[in-house]
């Protein structure tokens, strides 16, 4: 795919990253600054890792599953950028 636009920026250089979500690109970004690998499977291992750590924040006495309050709601109606 061709970038238009981007070769009209002295030195910038652009990267087809496929289609995602705009939270995915602005991830993939901010990793790019700062040096980091930013792929799509790089943003879901970084996802998933973070929410393990906050999950495990639990206190271990909360943590009994009732069958009730055992999901998980995502909002996915971030759009694609």
């Amino acid at each position: 795919m061709k970038m238009k636009g981007v070769t009209s920026i002295v030195g910038a250089v652009a990267t087809d990253m496929g289609i995602l979500t705009t939270p995915q690109l602005h991830w993939m970004v901010r990793a790019r600054n700062k040096g980091m690998k930013a792929s799509e499977q790089d943003y879901f291992e970084q996802l998933s890792s973070s929410f393990r750590c906050l999950v495990d924040l639990i206190p271990a006495e909360k943590c009994k599953f009732d069958g009730v309050n055992d999901k998980v709601v995502v909002d996915g109606s971030n759009g694609v950028s």
